[in-house]
């Protein structure tokens, strides 16, 4: 009996310790993320429970992205942006959390952002903030790439050094 109770309680510790990084993500973990050279954020990144996921280059951009699984699912994706036309970098993540969307942005105003303005564009909500050189949107859409039925709300957090 003592046996099983232990693998049950291994098991729980083990399924919630996997969804607890994906929630340890917050914005002053962002802002940081934003100014990390490549194998920093990579170190960092993958330290938090994230998988390396791909690297694409384009005319105006690299894109290197890490996926967070739960259960074998992905769940959560975060892409470093380095843009090669101009000095300026942006991270995106991107999450179906709302305990991790609202703790990120009650941190806004916590750190001196400021609201800017809202903008809808093809049924996604976007609003702007900024602070010094650092822009910041949140952005909230519905996933109906599921199985029929089934929607999820994703929240998308992207922050810009504009230097």
């Amino acid at each position: 009996m003592k046996t099983l109770i232990n693998v049950v309680l291994f098991i729980a510790v083990s399924l919630s310790h996997e969804s607890v990084f994906s929630q340890s993500l917050g914005l002053s973990d962002l802002l940081k993320l934003n100014s990390l050279n490549e194998d920093d954020f990579d170190t960092f990144i993958t330290l938090k429970g994230f998988k390396y996921d791909g690297f694409e280059e384009k005319d105006e951009a690299k894109l290197k992205s890490y996926v967070f699984y739960v259960n074998g699912i992905k769940t959560s994706y975060i892409t470093k942006i380095t843009y090669t036309s101009r000095p300026q970098e942006m991270i995106s993540f991107q999450t179906p959390n709302s305990t991790t969307y609202l703790n990120i942005k009650g941190d806004i105003k916590k750190l001196g952002f400021i609201y800017v303005k809202t903008e809808t564009y093809e049924q996604t909500t976007f609003m702007y903030y900024k602070k010094n050189n650092n822009e910041l949107s949140l952005a909230s859409s519905t996933d109906e790439s599921r199985p029929i039925g089934t929607t999820r709300t994703l929240y998308e957090i992207s922050i810009t050094n504009t230097n």
